[in-house]
């Protein structure tokens, strides 16, 4: 595959694919290496750029990764819902999909996809806030993380919960316990949710 990079630089798609392979493997020195290249190929990607923060969010290179995903969002034209890199998908009690996208949550309804912007879910937080993952408690609620916050939706409206992640950087992803209590991780670490407050 290196081999092929060499022979090919000019495909930034290439680079991407290797750096998501070197990411999932666990070697993000050359999965940043091959992001970093893939951007300075297509510097107007904000997909690249996003790809680009997390791997430096996964190697604890905080300002970095928030640059990254500033000018990644100064790129509005290629974050369009249509176009946004599908982060995660989960199912809700009924079996109906919910997709986490870069700006934005979805989920198939009676009348075809229902989506929310990533300004109807948050409140406040970091201009840099992007999706990062979506969950279901027990009790129906979506939960979706945010780069700097989590918003939880109770099939009427969106309220955000942060008591306790104001220390918190970079959020991740989310899972439910046996108690159907979520647990968030960080890029500094896990912290769980007691049913008011987090906790590191």
């Amino acid at each position: 595959m290196r081999q092929a990079a060499r022979l090919n630089d000019s495909s930034a798609l290439l680079h991407s694919r290797l750096a998501g392979i070197h990411a999932h493997l666990g070697d993000y020195q050359q999965a940043l290496a091959h992001c970093r290249i893939a951007a300075q190929i297509s510097p107007e990607d904000a997909h690249l750029l996003a790809d680009l923060a997390a791997v430096l969010a996964r190697l604890g290179r905080t300002e970095e990764s928030r640059a990254c995903r500033a000018r990644a969002l100064r790129r509005p034209s290629s974050l369009r819902p249509e176009t946004a890199e599908l982060l995660a998908l989960a199912c809700d009690a009924n079996g109906v999909p919910w997709l986490a996208l870069t700006r934005s949550v979805a989920f198939q309804g009676d009348l075809g996809w229902k989506s929310f912007s990533l300004d109807e879910i948050r409140t406040g937080g970091a201009p840099t806030d992007l999706v990062e993952d979506i969950g279901f408690a027990p009790d129906g609620k979506v939960w979706v993380v945010l780069s700097s916050q989590v918003t939880v939706y109770d099939g009427a409206a969106w309220q955000v919960s942060t008591a306790g992640l104001e220390e918190a950087r970079f959020l991740n992803s989310i899972v439910f316990d046996s108690r159907g209590l979520p647990w968030v991780s960080t890029s500094g670490g896990v912290y769980s949710f007691d049913g008011s407050q987090w906790q590191a």
